[in-house]
């Protein structure tokens, strides 16, 4: 992809991944083909620059004859993805006779680094588990937390730092791969294991097989994708498919477990294909599925959740062979149907996150009736999103990734049916996600992320001198800025949100200035150091 420099893009609730070619809107994938997204991102690193069709063309078509037509044509495609934010925070505008221009605020961070102002990285869709490294000094040089601003300013902040001599830096790591949780017992009867499966740190779309024996997951290196099956026993691996530009995502074992079913990327939307566990042939079963599927309980039909319009959102079922399409329920926007389902045990309900893009935290588990279509809550709890849903064989209930904040990590929890009052399996500073159940219910997988930080100080020019800055709490630096007293400032994920927080260059004297006040971060202090300046999201409506 040209101009990619390895760097990631965020505008408005739209993600831009380069390593991974992924468009994101509100973590979800939009699929666009691959000369789409590279005329996405020539636009992205040309935002609100007007640019004429030749150099459109001769940027992203380099070395080839392209028409305008042909332009026009990916340009539509662009515009369709963009009117999924009905706020319209991007979108290209026409000028008649001359070219484009694509309009939005446009923040770029390095691969790997977490934006403040967003959530931190997940096992969504297809994220790599790859373990990252941010090299010392980055942030210093760059004004944004992990964010490279394309417009660096020698202001106040730098003067500082050429008065004090030192440079502030973070290394922030990530740390990944599949877990399992054996003898889970939903009433507590039986301490819980934690098993790490070997070979799977650079994993995505992972799932485990009804027998609790395999795992399906494709293994990205270099730009690719290589899917996968391991047995847990024995630790022996498959190739099914070879290594691959093409994402997959919605990896779903059959229900005899002989058959694997994933989605993979095609021209305009996921295709779901199937291939048997050991390898074999592909078949392809059916076109825009969403990205991922759930079996009933007899493995004859399955579901998922297709965008009908622009503003509506399906529960479909179809036979397991790819026919007789129906829809057992719809929602209009602002209310939506998330991509996080389970078809229960019974098979009389689809369980699925659901909520209103309007509302902050307000997605609800709820239950959709398969033969009706009514809907009905299965937990008063409110979380900001999930990843990854699934029944227990025996229908007591339902285990899911769940994050209650936008900046707090994702834990696994047992959600009781029909009380509904969640109770957390895991409580640590890890992520998990991509949750798969055995039928048994004994065995939980989910995809395990640490994020880790240390914070360092050098003189200018001195790299030999460098030293760590010794801290009490796990801060997670992100973004560190020098106070005017000679003190840092910055955000810190101590607490459930990113609140404000000061210390002195050597690690002492923490001290909190912001809390229970919504997320609090990119702190800076006046020259004076008598007030601190810092975005928050405690008006509500997700707005910074």
């Amino acid at each position: 992809m040209a101009n990619g420099n390895g760097h990631n893009y965020e505008f408005g609730p739209f993600r831009l991944d380069i390593s991974q070619r992924l468009f994101l809107f509100n973590g979800g994938p939009v699929h666009l083909a691959p000369k789409t997204l590279e005329l996405l991102l020539f636009f992205v690193n040309h935002s609100n620059e007007v640019l004429d069709k030749e150099t459109l063309m001769r940027e992203v078509w380099q070395d080839a004859f392209v028409e305008d037509a042909n332009l026009t044509v990916h340009i539509s495609s662009l515009r369709k993805a963009l009117a999924a934010d009905t706020a319209a925070s991007a979108k290209i505008e026409t000028f008649p006779k001359v070219g484009y221009r694509f309009t939005a605020d446009v923040r770029e961070f390095v691969n790997g680094d977490h934006e403040e102002l967003g959530r931190n990285g997940r096992a969504q869709g297809n994220g790599n588990l790859a373990a990252a490294v941010m090299p010392v000094g980055a942030i210093v040089e760059h004004p944004e937390d992990g964010i490279y601003s394309k417009k660096r300013t020698a202001g106040l902040a730098s003067s500082w730092r050429v008065a004090l001599g030192v440079l502030v830096g973070t290394i922030l790591v990530a740390t990944a791969g599949i877990v399992l949780y054996r003898s889970f017992n939903p009433f507590g009867a039986k301490e819980l294991t934690m098993e790490r499966v070997r070979g799977t740190e650079q994993s995505s779309a992972i799932a485990i097989s009804p027998n609790g024996e395999y795992i399906a997951h494709a293994i990205s290196s270099a730009g690719k994708r290589t899917l996968t099956m391991t047995h847990i026993g024995s630790g022996s691996s498959v190739q099914l498919q070879p290594p691959d530009e093409a994402l997959y995502t919605g990896l779903t074992f059959s229900k005899n477990n002989n058959v694997l079913y994933f989605a993979k990327s095609g021209n305009e939307k996921w295709t779901l294909y199937k291939i048997p566990i050991l390898g074999g042939r592909v078949t392809k079963v059916l076109e825009d599925v969403g990205t991922r599927i759930s079996f009933a309980p007899d493995g004859e039909r399955f579901c998922f959740v297709r965008n009908l319009t622009k503003t509506e959102t399906a529960i479909m079922t179809v036979r397991s062979d790819g026919g007789d399409e129906q829809i057992i329920a719809k929602r209009q926007s602002p209310e939506y149907f998330s991509s996080d389902f389970s078809w229960s045990p019974d098979g009389k309900i689809i369980a699925n996150l659901a909520g209103n893009s309007k509302i902050d935290s307000g997605a609800q588990i709820i239950g959709i009736d398969v033969g009706t279509g009514k809907e009905q809550v299965l937990s008063n709890s409110k979380w900001a999103a999930s990843d990854g849903i699934e029944w227990l064989g025996d229908g007591s209930g339902l285990i899911a990734g769940l994050f209650e904040t936008g900046n707090s990590v994702t834990q696994v929890w047992f959600i009781p049916v029909p009380s509904g009052e969640p109770r957390r399996i895991t409580n640590d500073q890890s992520n998990y996600g991509s949750i798969g159940v055995s039928s048994d219910g004994k065995t939980i997988m989910a995809g395990q992320f640490k994020d880790q930080s240390s914070l360092w100080v050098q003189p200018r020019g001195h790299s030999a001198q460098a030293r760590p800055v010794t801290v009490g709490k796990h801060h997670l630096f992100k973004w560190v800025r020098w106070a005017g007293d000679g003190r840092l400032i910055f955000g810190s994920s101590v607490g459930e949100n990113r609140d404000v927080w000061m210390m002195n260059a050597e690690g002492g004297g923490e001290r909190q200035l912001t809390a229970n006040a919504g997320s609090n971060v990119m702190p800076v202090t006046s020259p004076d150091g008598r007030f601190v300046v810092f975005a928050s999201n405690r008006a509500g409506k997700g707005v910074f």
